[in-house]
């Protein structure tokens, strides 16, 4: 073992009727599918619970009826004519991120199955799915989408309003917002003992105005003041540093604009002083384009003693091409594919896979989302070395030993 948040939210299978009496009205599902039969089936299985079902027979049809109306879940298979399920989904994505897409197959692979969970897919279901089964993921994901939007509406009605003003409100709301800075931490195990070997370090505020990281970040960016917040961030990590036993690692993330900032490479500043515990998280990946000289920027970060470790691999904007790129010291294997891993033969096959490429490369696992026992025991029987989540711990202050 090394010496050296759960971001999810539960979301547990409900009946329909618990759906339908939130504000946002009946639920309503767009089901996708080239062959007749199975429309006119799965119409008839979704009706029963009072379902407002739409259906159409290729991608390119689908896309209509989303640009028509706006749909709670989507139901699709992959392979049919012209635009494939996966292409499909693809598109739907540059059009919402959280739409919750459920794949139902009849030629489920590995391939599917990666590019499914890398663009954020919901399930995968191989044909021919069980009624309940479908009726149950249906239910848990309208009201998982349902949830997102009341965020988005109180997010647009208070906090979040605030990107929206004029720069000056913006740097005021900013300022307070770092006057509020805080750390709170949540536990990472090890999957064969139990026993905790390490920390992750998360920012929190007590703005109403930028009420949560991807609030107070993307402020950050408006204003040209990321490295600033990084430096804060990591100086309120050095604070807590005293807290945590020495022999646990202390896992803090890093934003791209970090990587460009001379500060972190300074081997005297008072992280670096901790670098042999400390793992450096990168996320974000998709805006590393920027970061010039990657490879030689993380290979001055490893020669002052830091780990290096590549975040959410499997979500929707991750790929395994960061491992090559990167090549880190961890990989955190992000909710996508831990959530129903138990239960879920694709997800225990695509989890095997990377588990098995990360121990031949000597890096190691953390399976992060853990929310049930089923889940704990499945990524522990796939080989994962480390798991994080609410089961194991929500993020909380940490308090003096």
């Amino acid at each position: 073992m090394m010496s050296s948040e759960s971001r999810s939210q539960d979301f547990p299978i409900v009946e329909l009727e618990a759906i339908e009496t939130q504000p946002l009205g009946k639920a309503s599902v767009l089901v996708v599918d080239d062959d007749a039969a199975v429309l006119r089936a799965h119409t008839r299985t979704l009706a029963r619970t009072q379902l407002d079902v739409v259906t159409a027979s290729s991608g390119d049809e689908a896309l209509i009826r989303l640009q028509e109306r706006a749909f709670d879940v989507v139901v699709t298979d992959i392979s049919m004519p012209g635009m494939n399920g996966i292409d499909f989904l693809r598109a739907v994505r540059l059009v919402d991120a959280d739409l919750p897409v459920l794949f139902v197959t009849g030629e489920a692979s590995l391939d599917t199955a990666i590019d499914a969970v890398e663009l954020g897919a919901t399930r995968y279901l191989a044909k021919p799915v069980e009624p309940e089964v479908l009726r149950a993921s249906v239910a848990s994901s309208a009201r998982m989408y349902r949830s997102i939007l009341r965020g988005r509406e109180a997010a647009s009605s208070s906090g979040l309003a605030i990107l929206l003003r004029g720069e000056a409100a913006l740097e005021a709301a900013f300022d307070r917002a770092l006057s509020t800075l805080h750390m709170v931490a949540q536990p990472i195990m090890s999957a064969l003992t139990g026993s905790r070997v390490a920390w992750e370090m998360l920012v929190r505020t007590r703005s109403s105005e930028l009420p949560h990281p991807g609030a107070l970040f993307s402020a950050a960016e408006r204003l040209d003041r990321v490295r600033e917040l990084g430096r804060i961030i990591r100086a309120a990590v050095v604070d807590l540093l005293p807290l945590i036993p020495e022999d646990e690692m202390v896992f803090v993330n890093l934003h791209p604009d970090d990587l460009l900032d001379d500060e972190l490479f300074d081997g005297s500043a008072p992280l670096a002083e901790q670098s042999f515990r400390i793992v450096l998280e990168v996320t974000e990946r998709t805006a590393l384009g920027h970061v010039d000289g990657l490879a030689e920027r993380l290979a001055r970060l490893r020669k002052l003693g830091y780990r290096i470790a590549v975040d959410d691999l499997g979500a929707g904007y991750a790929a395994l091409s960061a491992v090559v790129a990167m090549r880190p010291d961890v990989v955190k294997l992000d909710m996508s594919l831990i959530r129903g891993v138990d239960a879920d033969d694709v997800r225990k096959g695509v989890v095997s896979s990377v588990v098995g490429m990360c121990r031949m490369l000597g890096v190691w696992t953390v399976a992060e989302g853990i929310e049930t026992e089923a889940e704990l025991a499945a990524v522990t029987e796939l080989g994962c070395d480390l798991v994080q989540g609410y089961l194991l711990g929500r993020p909380a202050p940490l308090t003096p030993r």
